[in-house]
């Protein structure tokens, strides 16, 4: 996956994060199920945030998964971080994307 950048305080940014089966290159079809995305400081084990993506049309449906920031970014500190992308589809089973989403924060004009 790509490294997205973001800037300290910010809210309005999303992050869209592609899911597609490696074997057949197809969309991972995520409509009826929960799909979060866990951030944490790289190099920690501790969660700072969890997002989960908004249903919005037919974006699950299509493995195109929509987090909003939010008030996430309004007390991190400026840095490398990384998310964790998982998937519980609608019959209970569980997937948890094995590439991690690299994030770099920087901080915001004074």
């Amino acid at each position: 996956m790509t490294t997205l950048f973001l800037v300290q305080g910010d809210t309005g940014p999303q992050v869209q994060v592609n899911l597609t089966r490696a074997d057949t290159g197809s969309a991972v079809d995520c409509s009826g199920g929960t799909c979060t995305m866990k951030v944490r400081a790289r190099g920690s084990d501790t969660t700072l945030f969890t997002m989960t993506a908004a249903n919005i049309g037919t974006n699950l449906q299509d493995g195109k998964l929509i987090f909003s920031v939010s008030n996430n970014l309004a007390t991190i500190d400026a840095g490398s971080y990384e998310g964790e992308v998982n998937v519980v589809f609608s019959d209970g089973t569980i997937e948890t994307v094995f590439e991690v989403v690299d994030l770099v924060i920087r901080d915001d004009f004074s």
